[in-house]
């Protein structure tokens, strides 16, 4: 069996982008993540795109590769590019998901801080600080 890559990023999306426009991103990720398997994470949250994916190596990075081409965000900071033996969100309700609220991102850091035995929980905590959303 293939060990399975996780790939985090942080972007600035485009200041021009509308609520519409976001809410359609975050919809097609949720969608078409689920739909190829990959597990993770995506919020957006003042002005910036927060994502975390995991699946196979072959299908993160092409995926991650069209990403970085994608014009509605820029400065783009890879926080991580790995293989990985223990994928942080394989085991988190089993699907991708898109963050829109302040309990689902508390929720999320609560599954964090309870599976610190993972090797990349305590980063990504970290990098959770400054997002929160207005609900």
């Amino acid at each position: 069996m293939k060990m399975p890559h996780t790939i985090c990023y942080v972007s600035k999306s485009r200041e021009d982008l509308s609520k519409k426009e976001i809410g359609s991103i975050l919809d097609h990720a949720s969608a078409i993540n689920n739909e190829c398997i990959v597990s993770g994470i995506l919020l957006h949250s003042f002005g910036n795109f927060f994502q975390i994916l995991e699946g196979g190596q072959e299908h993160i990075t092409s995926l991650y590769n069209k990403i970085l081409k994608d014009p509605r965000h820029g400065d783009i900071i890879e926080v991580y590019n790995h293989s990985t033996a223990k994928p942080v969100f394989l085991n988190y309700n089993s699907n991708f998901h898109v963050v829109t609220t302040n309990d689902h991102l508390n929720y999320i850091r609560k599954y964090l801080r309870n599976n610190k035995n993972f090797y990349s929980c305590e980063k990504i905590l970290r990098l959770l600080k400054p997002f929160d959303f207005f609900d």
